[in-house]
């Protein structure tokens, strides 16, 4: 095997190279009509947990909507990451009837997000309730707890709904700013609120992800930064250029909080910081929040992006770990069934966060095909020698290997193959009614838990909405594959 060596500068890969291809990892896992076919069943089955009952219409059920109603709660994070998903198919339906009844499903995401911002609002917890009942009442099957990375969720969609409306110049328009945005005095404009609320509390402690500990957490930090810098390029377009530089400012605050989670001494970002609850003897490394963060969390402010060295390190170090940590995982030819921490001994691999991880394929290799090189550290070294196993080279710090090089297309290849490992598990498991469940089984990788997961759903129509838009925009890649099939 050749070796490519670095100088004191960083040396840049020339000459052409032969490599001898891996056969394994060009074979074939699906087919683009399978995944198509369970992106429309997906979509779909998502529907059928958004309510259109009088009592609860816009609300978005967790699972499976069964009845009675006073059995199901609301999940904020849930109904944001549902909106989202309403967003991306909004966009990709031309006009017609469908359209009409997704726009007007998204009015009544926000017309429901008024009774549950109401309900909170006579709360001690206030806007930072994370579930209420389907009527949207405060529910009592849930404890009541902040969970910060709800709240910013809820922002992060509202502004996008809100830039959509703009942008397509809908009749709405006006009404929905002053729902979401009035920036009159005394104004109880939702999005406003929410951001408000942001800048007086995002330094206070929340729960994680997972509901379980008290604390700083990675992952709600980003996702309030997130929503602050895009509270105040809407505030600045509505004239409220005070909010803009305080939301702009207090984003500013949480990038510099962000830094901490870096421990440089495992080279990975830890989860949390400054625990006020029960650990659960958790190390708070490889915690799977902190993947959910980086993927929703990500901005067009050169921070924290996919390429990230330290983003690598950190999420190749996690998919090491959930590899041996479940039986299902052993000698398998799909990617690797995800989890939600290694000290979480008795849980089951998340169908949600396995999506993740193939998103983060793709947008990793979205990030390097526009970039058009790939520069290669301490860091990252493992993982970028772990993705180019098969061609006749090994990787040095150092060395850029730059887009023209069939070293640069062969990692890109890999990328894409390791993205479709993680969803052909998805597709291999699936239930026979094509829902998805929260979770795998970690001895069978059978789906079980409860059907029909909007978590899990959303998180799948997240990874293939970002393949899409990777094979869309690699030319290259895209005559590659078809190649290949």
């Amino acid at each position: 095997m050749k070796s490519l060596f670095s100088n004191s500068k960083s040396l840049v890969l020339f000459a052409c190279c032969l490599f001898v291809f891996n056969a394994e990892a060009q074979k074939v896992i699906f087919s683009d009509r399978d995944l198509a076919l369970q992106e429309k069943y997906s979509f779909f089955n998502l529907l059928k947990n958004i309510s259109v009952s009088d009592q609860a219409v816009g609300s978005v059920s967790q699972y499976r909507a069964v009845q009675p109603l006073s059995q199901n709660v609301h999940s904020v994070r849930d109904a944001a990451l549902a909106t989202e998903a309403l967003m991306a198919m909004y966009v990709r339906y031309p006009v017609g009837n469908e359209k009409a009844t997704i726009k007007k499903m998204l009015i009544e995401q926000v017309q429901f997000q008024q009774k549950t911002v109401s309900s909170a609002m006579s709360t001690q917890l206030g806007l930072g309730t994370a579930y209420f009942s389907l009527d949207g009442s405060n529910t009592t099957l849930m404890q009541p707890r902040v969970q910060s990375e709800a709240l910013a969720l809820r922002a992060i969609s509202m502004i996008k709904l809100y830039n959509l409306a703009r942008v397509e110049q809908w009749r709405e328009f006006q009404a929905l700013r002053k729902v979401l945005f009035d920036n009159t005095i005394g104004s109880r404009g939702l999005l406003k609120l929410d951001l408000d609320f942001i800048v007086q509390t995002w330094m206070a402690p929340s729960f994680d992800l997972w509901s379980q500990v008290n604390g700083r957490h990675f992952a709600n930090l980003i996702l309030l930064k997130k929503a602050l810098i895009g509270g105040s390029a809407v505030a600045s377009s509505n004239g409220d250029l005070s909010s803009s530089r305080t939301y702009a400012a207090e984003a500013g605050k949480i990038q510099n909080e962000l830094e901490k989670f870096w421990d440089a001494s495992k080279k990975s970002l830890v989860s949390t910081k400054g625990s006020l609850s029960g650990s659960l003897n958790k190390s708070f490394l490889w915690d799977s929040s902190v993947l959910f963060g980086l993927i929703e969390g990500q901005v067009a402010d050169g921070t924290w992006n996919m390429g990230d060295d330290r983003v690598i390190s950190s999420l190749d170090q996690m998919q090491e770990m959930f590899r041996r940590l479940y039986p299902v995982n052993q000698n398998n030819q799909l990617a690797p069934a995800m989890g939600r921490y290694p000290e979480d001994s008795m849980g089951q691999p998340l169908v949600q966060v396995t999506s993740l991880m193939a998103q983060y394929y793709y947008d990793l290799n979205a990030e390097i095909s526009a970039q058009g090189k790939i520069t290669i550290t301490d860091l990252n070294l493992p993982f970028f020698n772990r993705i180019s196993a098969g061609s006749n080279y090994l990787l040095k710090p150092g060395v850029v290997i730059v887009r023209k090089l069939p070293l640069f297309q062969f990692i890109q290849q890999a990328l894409l193959n390791e993205g479709d490992r993680f969803l052909a598990r998805l597709l291999t498991y699936k239930n026979s009614d094509a829902t998805l469940s929260e979770q795998f089984s970690r001895l069978t990788s059978l789906m079980q838990g409860p059907q029909n997961s909007t978590a899990a759903t959303t998180a799948f129509l997240s990874a293939k909405s970002s393949r899409d838009s990777l094979l869309g925009s690699n030319k290259k890649l895209q005559a590659f594959k078809a190649v290949r099939r």
